[in-house]
C-alpha cells in the first residue's frame, strides 16, 4: 500500500465519489468553511470588533479587557466546535485507533485540560481547552475523510474564499478590513490585526505549489492567486509576514530541488544545511537590534525585549504548571493584573514568544512536551524526505515548517481557535503514518 492509499477512506462509494469529484463539489467542504475561516482569523472576525478598530477606543479596550473575547465570537466558537463534533461524530473509533498510534499529539491538549485544576481563570481554561481537543480530533478526522489530494485542494480553496472576503472587506468596509487602530492603513482583512492577516495567507498560499494543475488556465489561476496573496502579505504592513512568506517559498524550492537529488546528495545537502541554519539562527539573535532597524523596527523589535525581561519575573512564582491554559493575558484580574502594574505593559494579549507563553500557561511540564512534539515530528520529516517523498508529504513537511518558524517569532503555537494548529496536527497524522511505513518497509528487506 503506498502513501496516498494509506489515507483514503474506506467505504468503496466514499474512494469512488473523492477520487473523482474536486473538492469544491463535496458537500462536506463547503459545511467545514465556516470552522475553517474562523480558525484563519484566530478565533474573531474583524466584523466582530469594528467598534474597537479605532485609536481613541485603546485605553478603554485596554482596562475592560478580560481575554475572554465578545459575546458574538463565543457564539461562534460554540457553532464551529458543534459542526466540527457533528462532522466527524461517526468516526470517532476511527480517530481513537489513529491517536493510540500517535499519542504524542495528544501531549499538549490534555496538559490544557488538565490546567483548570491550577488555573487562576479555570472557566477559561476549560471552554479553550476542550476547543484546542476538539480542533485537534477534527484534524485526525479531516486525514480520515480527505485523501491527499483533497486535503491540499481544500486550504486551496479555504485560501482563495478568505483572501476574496478580505479584499471585499478592505474595499467596502475599511472600517472592518483596514486597521484604524493604529492609523497606519495596513491591511488585516477579517482578521483583527495585521499579523494574523499576514501570517494566515502565507500557511494559505502553500497549496498553491503542491495542488495538481493540468492546463494552462489552471496553471495561470494559481499564478494570480500567488501574486495576490503577495500582496495582501506586502499591505499588511506585517515584517514578521514578510519575513515568514520568503523564507516559505524558499524552502519550497529548496524541497523541490532537495526530492530530484540522490541519497548520497540529500545527506550532503542535511550536512550543509544543519550547520548553516544553526549559523543563521545565531546570528539572527547576536543582531536582532541591526536586523531589526533594517526591518524598519526599533531595536527592542517593537517593545518585544522589555516584554521578555517582565515575563521572566512571573516564570518564577509558578515555573512547573504554570498559570493555567489561556489564563494569564486576561485583562487586569490576577496576576495579570500585578505583571501589568509591574511592568506597565497594560492591553498586551500575549508573551510575544511562544515558548514564553506555554511556559506561562504551562510550565516547564508544558515546554517538555512541546520540545518532545518537536524532537518526533523532525524526526519523522527526516524520515520522510529520506526517500521520493510525494507532492503531499512535501506540503505536510512545510506546515510542520511554518509552526516551527513561529518558535522564532512572536505568534503562539498550540493555541486553540487557529489554523496554524489544525494543519499541524494534520501533518503530524500523516508523517507520522508514513514514516512507520517506511520503517517498516526497511525492516521487511
Amino acid at each position: 500500500m503506498n502513501q496516498a492509499q494509506s489515507f483514503l477512506p474506506a467505504d468503496r462509494h466514499a474512494l469512488r465519489q473523492f477520487v473523482s469529484k474536486p473538492v469544491y463539489q463535496l458537500v462536506i467542504s463547503w459545511v467545514l468553511l465556516f470552522p475553517l475561516l474562523f480558525l484563519t482569523a484566530h478565533g474573531s472576525f474583524s466584523i466582530d470588533h469594528q467598534s474597537q478598530n479605532q485609536e481613541s477606543q485603546y485605553g478603554a479596550q485596554a482596562l475592560t479587557s478580560t481575554g475572554s473575547g465578545s459575546t458574538l465570537s463565543r457564539l461562534e466558537l460554540l457553532f464551529v466546535c458543534a459542526t466540527l463534533c457533528f462532522a466527524m461524530f461517526k468516526s470517532a473509533g476511527r480517530i481513537a485507533t489513529v491517536l493510540k498510534r500517535d499519542k504524542l499529539l495528544l501531549l499538549l491538549p490534555l496538559l490544557a485540560l488538565l490546567s483548570p485544576l491550577w488555573s487562576q481563570a479555570p472557566l477559561n481554561s476549560l471552554v479553550y481547552a476542550l476547543a484546542n481537543l476538539v480542533v485537534t480530533l477534527f484534524a485526525v478526522y479531516a486525514t480520515l475523510r480527505f485523501t491527499p489530494e483533497r486535503q491540499v485542494e481544500l486550504f486551496l480553496s479555504a485560501g482563495i474564499i478568505m483572501i476574496a472576503l478580505s479584499l471585499g472587506t478592505i474595499a467596502f468596509l475599511p472600517s472592518m478590513g483596514i486597521d484604524n487602530f493604529h492609523g497606519n492603513g495596513a491591511w488585516q482583512g477579517i482578521c483583527t490585526q495585521k499579523n494574523p492577516f499576514a501570517t494566515a495567507v502565507c500557511y494559505l498560499v502553500m497549496p498553491a505549489f503542491y495542488v495538481r494543475a493540468s492546463g494552462f488556465f489552471q496553471k495561470a489561476a494559481l499564478g494570480l492567486y500567488f501574486v495576490v496573496a503577495l500582496v495582501c502579505v506586502i499591505m499588511s504592513q506585517a515584517r514578521t509576514g514578510w519575513l515568514l512568506f520568503a523564507i516559505s517559498v524558499a524552502f519550497v524550492v529548496f524541497l523541490k530541488v532537495f526530492r530530484r537529488t540522490g541519497r548520497s546528495e540529500k545527506r550532503l545537502i542535511v550536512a550543509f544545511a544543519v550547520p548553516l541554519i544553526a549559523l543563521v539562527v545565531i546570528t539572527g539573535v547576536a543582531y536582532s537590534a541591526e536586523i531589526a532597524i533594517m526591518l524598519g523596527k526599533d531595536p527592542t523589535l517593537t517593545g518585544r525585549t522589555v516584554i521578555y525581561s517582565a515575563i521572566f519575573t512571573e516564570l518564577q512564582q509558578t515555573p512547573l504548571l504554570g498559570f493555567g491554559y489561556r489564563a494569564f493575558f486576561i485583562g487586569l484580574t490576577g496576576e495579570s493584573a500585578n505583571f501589568a502594574l509591574r511592568s506597565g505593559l497594560i492591553g498586551l494579549g500575549n508573551a510575544e514568544n511562544p515558548i514564553l507563553e506555554i511556559w506561562l500557561e504551562l510550565g516547564i511540564v508544558g515546554v517538555i512536551c512541546l520540545f518532545i512534539l518537536v524532537v518526533q515530528c523532525c524526526r519523522n520529516i527526516v524520515t520522510c524526505l529520506g526517500g521520493n517523498s510525494s507532492k503531499y508529504i512535501q506540503w505536510c513537511v512545510m506546515m510542520i515548517f511554518l509552526n516551527l518558524l513561529s518558535l522564532l517569532g512572536g505568534d503562539k503555537i498550540m493555541d486553540a481557535l487557529t489554523l496554524e494548529w489544525l494543519v499541524f496536527a494534520m501533518a503530524y497524522v500523516s508523517l507520522s503514518a508514513q514514516a512507520r511505513q517506511i520503517r517498516s518497509l526497511r525492516a521487511a528487506t
